[in-house]
């Protein structure tokens, strides 16, 4: 047997509680920021929260900033893996939906679980970013990204011909990327009252009539 030949070394363990921690950081995060606000909130209290040294939660996110984004995508995503949207099952199945209401209202469902779960962290990063041009930075960046992930989704109903003809794939986009901003849920649901249901099934029939034709 060679024994100079190197294999590569797992620890299942090590990775479990690397995930813990990130967990418990983030789920601190999200308490601490929604309590505290963005400027008050340090990178020390999350990590007392969430029982770890300071020192971890640096090596973990990087910074405060860093960790204010993870736990809205962890909010939006429903968990904390640093999976992309694109990647996550319920996308790919919103994708490759051969009916696209179906796609559609798959769409809606997700976003409003989504914003429920993370429109008032969101609102958090949007309030500071005004005073925090770094953090505004990558609040616009945040932005970008989910016009691209809308267009994924646009580009999708554009590649099986079920878009209205006359209808561009960006235009598409646009819609859907307004129908799942925080600023819409914030109007509607913690202004005007709306159940997230209500907002939901709101989200996909508008959508439906905009985006598909003969709707």
């Amino acid at each position: 047997m060679d024994r100079d030949v190197k294999r590569p070394y797992h620890a299942p363990g090590r990775a479990a509680r690397a995930a813990e921690t990130r967990r418990r950081l983030l789920a601190a995060a999200h308490t601490r920021f929604l309590a505290d606000g963005y400027v008050a909130t340090t990178v020390a209290a999350i990590a007392r929260d969430a029982g770890v040294a300071e020192a971890t939660a640096f090596a973990a996110f990087g910074s405060k900033r860093a960790l204010l984004l993870a736990a809205i995508g962890a909010a939006v995503g429903g968990d904390a893996a640093p999976t992309p949207l694109l990647s996550r099952p319920e996308w790919r199945a919103m994708l490759d939906a051969p009916d696209p209401a179906d796609a559609l209202h798959r769409f809606a469902a997700f976003t409003a679980a989504g914003l429920a779960r993370g429109a008032a962290l969101i609102e958090v990063a949007r309030t500071a970013a005004a005073v925090e041009p770094e953090l505004a930075a990558l609040v616009r960046e945040g932005g970008r990204s989910r016009w691209a992930d809308c267009r994924a989704l646009a580009g999708a109903l554009h590649a099986r011909g079920q878009l209205r003809a006359d209808l561009s794939m960006e235009a598409a986009t646009d819609l859907l990327w307004v129908h799942c901003s925080s600023e819409l849920w914030h109007l509607l649901v913690t202004e005007r009252g709306w159940t997230g249901e209500q907002y939901q099934t709101w989200v996909a029939e508008a959508l439906t009539a905009a985006l598909l034709p003969g709707r």
